[in-house]
Parts: structure tokens; sequence; C-alpha cells
């Protein structure tokens, strides 16, 4: 499962695609296996959180599959209740 974890991100809806790597649990994916539900962190800046009511989106960017869905504003609003 090589490479797994670098093809989901956080993309902020910027002009310069600010984009944000999803942290991975390590033991949900192992070389010959992956669990079907994946915990997923962002590791906000300061400033990314303070622009988080903006709007985001959640990536998949592979080779072979592309996906992308913005989150909604309650979505969001959910979400901001976890920032530390």
């Amino acid at each position: 499962m090589e490479g797994y974890p670098d093809i989901v991100g956080l993309f902020r809806d910027t002009a310069d695609g600010e984009r944000t790597p999803a942290i991975f649990n390590p033991r949900q994916i192992g070389d010959t296996r992956i669990s079907s539900v994946q915990y997923i962190k962002f590791k906000l800046s300061p400033a990314q959180v303070g622009a988080w009511s903006r709007g985001a989106k959640i990536v998949i960017d592979d080779p072979h599959y592309q996906a992308e869905r913005p989150l909604t504003q309650a979505e969001l609003a959910e979400l901001s209740h976890d920032f530390l």
C-alpha cells in the first residue's frame, strides 16, 4: 500500500490551491492490507484555522482516481470544534 497516505489531502479554496496532506494512523495501513475505514487528521497552520470558515474541500489525487468534495458550511462548523 505504498504511497497511499500521499493521495488524500485537504485543499482550501484559494487561488494558490493550498494543500494540507492527510495524516493517517499507521496501524490502519500495512504492506498487504488497509483498513476499510480511515480516520485522518490534518495539521493546520494558525492562518489556515483563521480562514477555515471560508471553505475547504477533501481531494483524492491519484493517477488512477481523482475526486473532490467541498465541505458544507455545516461540516466546516462541526469540524471547527476539533481545533486545538
